[in-house]
């Protein structure tokens, strides 16, 4: 290979190259973006009965001040089904107080073998409040243990919920956009590179 079909080579070789990772990048965006979205209506879907779960996870907000100090209101929270047997004195809860409403409190007692049930009952309360939660809450309410709990995340989601029409809109517009830009960068370098390769092949030629 002599020194022009060298440097034509690479030249070929490097747009190539950047070609790839765009499309790695734009793939990853357009991942990330689709996970955000989906939660989003996850997220929204759980307006009435049990929060929605997937493999296990649910996403809600707290919407009480109960457990202030650790889980202030507002608050993104994530909870997996667990192993009721599993759960400890101090673990935090998510439990449905009736069918359509949830509360997260911690467990400062539990009861193996509640009145004879064959089930396990938690006694929980809110670390704000001066008492116990007067009903006793059996396994088969529990939603899962909370597992994570942000307060900025959960003011970002809220807002996208109460604006998720205009949040879906822009998001479509912001990839419209995005794919015609790519176009735009993708095409634009290959005909640069075109250009050179051929005005070098005609100089070569003269």
């Amino acid at each position: 290979m002599n020194e022009e079909s060298c440097d034509e080579y690479l030249t070929q070789q490097k747009p190539k190259k950047r070609k790839n990772n765009s499309i790695v990048s734009n793939v990853v965006f357009f991942c990330i973006l689709f996970a955000a979205v989906a939660l989003v209506f996850l997220f929204s879907a759980g307006g009435t009965g049990a929060p929605k779960n997937f493999a296990g996870f649910s996403i809600m907000t707290v919407l009480t001040g109960s457990m202030q100090s650790e889980i202030p209101q507002g608050s993104f929270v994530i909870t997996h089904k667990v192993d009721p047997a599993t759960l400890q004195i101090g673990d935090v809860i998510t439990f449905m107080k009736d069918d359509n409403t949830t509360v997260t409190h911690k467990i400062v007692g539990i009861y193996q073998d509640y009145e004879s049930s064959g089930e396990i009952g938690f006694v929980t309360r809110g670390v704000e409040n001066p008492e116990n939660d007067a009903q006793v809450v059996m396994q088969e309410n529990v939603v899962g243990k909370v597992i994570f709990s942000n307060l900025a995340i959960g003011e970002v989601f809220t807002l996208i919920k109460d604006n998720l029409q205009t949040f879906i809109i822009m998001t479509g517009l912001f990839i419209v956009l995005l794919a015609a830009l790519s176009v735009f960068l993708k095409n634009g370098p290959a005909k640069r590179t075109e250009n050179r390769t051929r005005s070098s092949r005609q100089k070569t030629a003269a």
